[in-house]
């Protein structure tokens, strides 16, 4: 039976290589250009893997309250009586 070993990022811009598990591989350090994955090696051990990027986009939608001002940051815009 054949499987892929994954590794994943631990939220601090560094992966383990999915052969030896040294945690080395600096994820802003690589040209990704556009791509979604890229082939690279172990600073340590020495083999290929491949990078693969997720992206993932979120949106939020915050409540314009009248009379009440827009919270710095949120993108709203306070509007008073009246106003569309």
């Amino acid at each position: 039976m054949s499987y892929e070993k994954r590794t994943y990022d631990d939220g601090d811009e560094r992966i383990a290589c999915p052969h030896c598990g040294e945690m080395n591989i600096d994820l802003w350090d690589r040209c990704w250009a556009d791509r979604e994955s890229l082939e690279t090696k172990c600073w340590e051990c020495g083999k290929s893997f491949e990078l693969r990027r997720g992206v993932s986009v979120s949106y939020v939608a915050v409540a314009i309250v009248e009379g009440e001002p827009a919270l710095p940051g949120e993108g709203g815009v306070a509007r008073s009586a009246g106003q569309p």
